[in-house]
């Protein structure tokens, strides 16, 4: 299907759009394709980053309020609400990493304008959003619902770390609002069903898998430093960059990890590492363009999450520059990790069976350079633009219906 919108004006409302992680790199690839496909696009945003990355062609409105983390903040909301008014865009784009917004006014602008809601985490079933438990370090297969309260103490859900009354009830009020707007859109079918099975009609649901941009050096692929395994992401207890360095102990092949990122287990990593002897460099937060030479000198990508990744975009990035990846089976990472294709599932929180998947890649080049010929031509053949726009386009086109 082609596009068939002409003329249309979109908002695409997201707290962030600078280059950071997921999120904001979905919104930016949305952003480009519509402007691409002729349409007009408004960035509704609060990041002050966002000047040094602009997306040529986008209207920019700043919003200071909405770089509040997690904001409830009714007037950020009501200006959202003026700006529309003025602006009269054709439909509107909120991106969720969080329940978003003072829900009465969500719920106002959606009676006015017809409204998507591009959902990136499990905001609207899970009140810790990671669906990870830590008493018995599972993922939390149960659905929305007062029982959250006893499963936050009594199984350390990461919900209890937070204000869990009030963050219970955001997610209670955004899921009132979320059942009346026109489309949820989900990057893959992991996240229909997760939303599915959170009450969620399957004809409210469009599945839009997000598209990858930017020219790779051809050379790229040629300077790989031998043994080195990558870690991308924040430092911190969901994203299991400890399992990793546990996993290091079992690894026969001589190997040093590199960390890229930064968070609040920074300290606690870096001193497990030094005890435990660990090779590793940290290179902290780097800007997106600056990744490039840290994806085009590894060997291998892990990616060993401990929650319920709805997706895990930087996984995809690492694949476009041809490098296989090894991953924990969990949540969304199947929509991209094809095991012994492109790279290895290993058995969820297992450091052992991770350890050996990583092994097979450092130790066989042939199999390794194959694997990541395939990461690179699956990225290329199944989140190209062309298909990103036509499925984006069939979901707006559902919300104007």
């Amino acid at each position: 299907m082609k596009c068939n919108m002409s003329n249309m004006k979109i908002a695409i409302v997201s707290r962030n759009i600078a280059m950071k992680g997921g999120a904001e790199l979905v919104a930016r690839a949305a952003a480009i394709s519509l402007l691409k496909a002729g349409q007009e696009v408004m960035l509704v945003h609060g990041d002050p980053l966002y000047a040094t990355e602009p997306i040529s062609g986008a209207k920019d409105f700043y919003l200071e309020g909405l770089n509040t983390s997690f904001t409830q903040d009714e007037g950020t909301s009501k200006a959202i609400l003026n700006l529309a008014l003025k602006e009269k865009p054709d439909l509107i784009d909120f991106h969720l990493v969080a329940p978003f917004g003072d829900p009465k006014t969500i719920a106002e602008i959606a009676k006015i304008f017809p409204v998507t809601f591009t959902v990136h985490t499990h905001c609207l079933s899970c009140p810790g959003y990671f669906r990870f438990l830590g008493a018995t370090d599972k993922i939390c297969e149960y659905n929305f619902s007062p029982l959250c309260f006893w499963f936050a103490h009594s199984q350390k859900c990461s919900f209890l770390v937070r204000k869990s009354l009030g963050r219970w009830l955001r997610v209670y009020r955004s899921r009132a609002v979320a059942k009346k707007v026109k489309r949820l859109i989900v990057l893959n079918a992991y996240m229909a069903d997760a939303l599915i099975k959170a009450g969620f009609k399957t004809g409210q649901i469009s599945i839009v898998p997000p598209a990858l941009s930017g020219e790779i050096s051809k050379n790229s692929a040629g300077a790989r430093s031998e043994g080195t395994i990558l870690f991308v992401g924040r430092i911190s207890e969901e994203k299991g960059i400890e399992l990793l360095f546990q996993a290091s102990r079992y690894i026969a092949a001589r190997h040093r990890i590199v960390v890229v990122g930064d968070g609040p287990l920074m300290p606690d990593i870096k001193e497990f590492g030094r005890k435990q002897g660990i090779c590793a460099d940290y290179a902290g937060w780097v800007s997106y363009p600056e990744l490039a030479k840290f994806f085009a000198a590894a060997n291998v990508f892990v990616f060993p999450s401990r929650c319920a990744e709805t997706s895990g975009l930087v996984g995809l990035e690492a694949m476009r520059f041809g490098l296989p990846a090894v991953a924990f089976a969990v949540g969304g990472i199947s929509s991209w990790l094809e095991d012994g294709g492109n790279g290895f599932l290993a058995r969820p929180f297992d450091v052992k069976d991770l350890a050996k998947k990583i092994d097979l890649l450092l130790g066989d080049r042939e199999l390794s350079k194959k694997m990541g010929e395939n990461a690179r031509r699956m990225v290329l053949n199944k989140f190209d633009a062309t298909s990103h726009i036509d499925n984006l386009t069939r979901a707006y086109e559902d919300a104007l219906r």
